[in-house]
C-alpha cells in the first residue's frame, strides 16, 4: 500500500513537471513570452521575462521569428533530484536546428516552476534603471521667466 502511495505521488509530480516545463519552453521557444509566465518562479518572471521582453524581443531582427518558427518541444526525461528539485531534458526543434538542452524546475508552494535567472549585462542594468527613472528632471533646464 506505501509503494502504491509513493508511486502515485512521484508520478503525479513527474506530470506537473512535465507540463510545467512544456508549458514555458513552449511559449518561449515560439516567442510567446507573456505565455511563459504560469510556469515560471517569481526570480525568472521578475527578471528572464523581463529581460527578454523588454531588452530581447525589440532588438530582434525581423528574420529571427519567421526563420525559427514554429517550434516543436519533446521532452525526453524527467529526473527529480529532490523533493523539491528537478531537471527536465527536452529536444527543440526549429525550421532551422534541433538543439538538446535541460531546464530546471523548484517545488514551491506545492507547486513545480521553471527555475531560469539569466545574468544580465550590466549595460542593460544601466539602461533599466535609466528607464525606470520616472520623476528624473533636468536640472541644467533655464529658469521659467514668468517666475522671477
Amino acid at each position: 500500500m506505501m509503494m502504491t502511495i509513493l508511486l502515485s505521488a512521484c508520478n503525479s509530480d513527474k506530470q506537473q513537471i512535465k507540463q510545467a516545463a512544456q508549458g514555458y519552453l513552449d511559449a518561449m521557444a515560439n516567442y510567446r513570452i507573456e505565455e511563459a509566465e504560469p510556469y515560471v518562479t517569481e526570480e525568472t518572471r521578475d527578471i528572464t521575462l523581463l529581460f527578454v521582453e523588454k531588452a530581447i524581443m525589440p532588438n530582434l531582427a525581423p528574420n529571427v521569428i519567421p526563420e525559427n518558427t514554429p517550434a516543436t518541444i519533446d521532452i525526453t526525461s524527467v529526473d527529480i533530484t529532490t523533493d523539491t528539485t528537478a531537471s527536465v531534458a527536452y529536444t527543440k526543434t526549429t525550421p532551422k536546428d534541433t538543439t538538446h538542452e535541460t531546464i530546471n524546475l523548484l517545488k514551491r508552494n506545492d507547486e513545480w516552476r521553471v527555475h531560469y535567472v539569466v545574468e544580465i549585462p550590466p549595460i542593460f542594468q544601466l539602461f533599466n534603471n535609466a528607464s525606470n527613472d520616472t520623476h528624473a528632471t533636468d536640472s541644467t533646464a533655464a529658469p521659467n521667466k514668468d517666475n522671477n
